[in-house]
């Protein structure tokens, strides 16, 4: 398959026995990857005699601490094939999984792919994948998605970008993205360093531009631990709100999607007031209700809100 040659980019700091059984998954594909990149975002060095034993299609990068934007984008251009993969380095491959996306690619209609995956952690296994949780969790998400019967995976074409609001399926260790479209986006957004969630944009603005295939069949396994993105509820929530109202401000915003993204950033801040009071970050409360209109607020809400204002202004919380 010409134009097919798919790189890895996998991004990792100090956490090298996740890292080698990542790049195990990577070695153990049963159609060989043309090669696996590493960059190590600040770490000591010691990810590079993992990525070693591995052989030469892996090789490792080094760069100063500079966030997992940065981390990536570094790998994608560094990189030597048509398409690029992202993969975070707690994660794995399942055998079959770049065979399918060679298939998808060999199509010609695609130059966006994600697919479904389960999480797992230490002796658990989710019985199913995201796609059929988010379809019992949001009724209709899926509805007018072409796919013939037990089709493995299919080409979508066009996606809905307001179809992500608040759901989002599209994870970063899913997506597969074709070169060009990468430079045309110009990557991922390095401004976005350290927030949560901050994938939703890169894959907003893929979206747009981009023609998505989708592997039906989880072929990744996400590894669900204290130290990933997905820990805590309010950094998502803040981090999710971040994202979103960075879109709002997008020039290339259109109309529908701002409307969308506004219902969505209101509705994020109703759930920050709640999930920041249960853990008593009292000024975070009160940062979330200054951007909603008072009469929106419950009665429950005002009560939370007085009584964050209250301990906050004499000095029991700081």
């Amino acid at each position: 398959m010409s134009n097919s040659r798919i790189s890895v980019v996998v991004t990792t700091c100090f956490r090298d026995l996740f890292l080698a059984e990542c790049l195990a998954s990577l070695a153990a594909q049963s159609l060989a990857l043309h090669e696996v990149m590493v960059v190590d975002d600040g770490g000591t060095g010691t990810a590079r005699h993992v990525v070693e034993q591995f052989g030469p299609r892996f090789r490792y990068l080094w760069q100063p601490n500079s966030g997992m934007q940065n981390a990536r984008n570094h790998g994608a251009r560094a990189s030597t094939g048509d398409w690029t993969a992202f993969l975070d380095d707690d994660d794995l491959w399942l055998p079959q999984r770049h065979a399918l996306i060679a298939e998808l690619i060999s199509t010609g209609k695609v130059d966006l792919i994600s697919g479904d995956f389960i999480k797992f952690a230490e002796g658990y296994l989710a019985p199913c994948g995201v796609f059929n949780e988010i379809g019992r969790q949001s009724p209709g998400f899926w509805a007018g998605i072409s796919r013939e019967p037990e089709a493995v995976h299919c080409v979508i074409g066009s996606f809905p970008t307001t179809r992500l609001l608040p759901v989002h399926p599209f994870w970063p260790s899913t997506l597969v993205i074709r070169n060009d479209l990468f430079m045309r986006l110009n990557g991922w957004n390095e401004s976005l360093k350290g927030v949560k969630a901050e994938d939703i944009e890169f894959v907003f603005r893929a979206l747009r531009i981009g023609q998505l295939g989708l592997i039906w069949t989880p072929t990744i396994h996400y590894r669900m631990h204290a130290g990933n993105d997905s820990g805590s509820a309010l950094s998502i929530a803040l981090g999710r709100t971040h994202v979103w109202e960075t879109l709002l401000v997008d020039p290339n915003t259109l109309q529908a999607e701002k409307e969308a993204l506004t219902n969505a950033v209101n509705q994020s801040l109703h759930e920050i007031i709640f999930s920041a009071f249960s853990v008593k970050k009292y000024k975070t409360v009160m940062m979330a209700s200054k951007k909603i209109n008072h009469i929106d607020l419950s009665t429950v809400e005002k009560i939370k809100i007085f009584i964050s204002r209250l301990l906050v202004n004499t000095g029991v919380y700081k």
